[in-house]
């Protein structure tokens, strides 16, 4: 994933890069890391634009230097969307800076999407796992990631899709050891093995998954 933060945390974008099935992961990883690094070491109407407003936001997707650099993922067989989203804090502790950060997504088909009673269901799901024991003890933040359609004009105009918005979530935890806690706990692990229980088109085991992220910053710079 690729995020882009403003300075005055106002406007927040999201990359997600989807590996080709023929690609090992490793391979593609560092394929997306190279075509990331030239754009922002090498260009500078990313230096210049990228940590500011979602029109200077534009601005880069407009770029033909960045458009070239990213068909080099494109021609790989590089699946990608990119929205715009806001922060929703659900939980917040105070947190250690060096906090461990796992990252939640439930991406269902796109019927379901905008389904009003999967809409339920999901929110439903979450509002009773944010009150597990074990959830209130080791998530010292968690944040909903809620995408925005503010970027999908300039996003549809560079080549990448706008459909696919996941849910997403992203908690904070203090380390490790609070992840294997937390995974291993008896009533958290029976709440998921329950999810669908009442719930007819909830389906975790085929849409959802989380892994534990390292955050990489590339570019760090204060709004003028």
């Amino acid at each position: 994933m690729t995020t882009l933060e403003s300075a005055s945390d106002v406007f927040y974008a999201l990359g997600i890069h989807r590996a080709p099935a023929f690609a090992s992961v490793p391979e593609f990883e560092r394929l997306m890391e190279s075509i990331v690094d030239d754009c922002v070491n090498l260009l500078p109407v990313v230096q210049e634009n990228c940590l500011k407003t979602p029109e200077n936001i534009g601005k880069v997707l407009a770029s033909p230097e960045l458009r070239k650099k990213f068909q080099k993922g494109k021609d790989f067989g590089n699946q990608s969307s990119f929205f715009a989203y806001s922060k929703v804090r659900k939980i917040d502790c105070p947190a250690p800076d060096n906090g461990l950060q796992m990252v939640f997504v439930y991406d269902p088909p796109l019927e379901l999407e905008t389904s009003p009673n999967h809409i339920r269901e999901f929110d439903d799901f979450m509002r009773g796992f944010m009150l597990l024991p074990t959830i209130q003890k080791h998530f010292a933040r968690l944040e909903m990631w809620q995408s925005t359609d503010i970027l999908d004009q300039d996003v549809r105009d560079f080549g990448y899709s706008t459909e696919s918005r996941p849910a997403l979530y992203c908690a904070t935890l203090k380390d490790l050891d609070a992840a294997k806690q937390m995974m291993s706990d008896p009533a958290t692990q029976r709440y998921f093995a329950g999810a669908a229980e009442g719930r007819q088109q909830l389906d975790l085991k085929k849409c959802g998954y989380w892994f534990i992220a390292n955050v990489v910053t590339k570019l760090d710079s204060m709004r003028e």
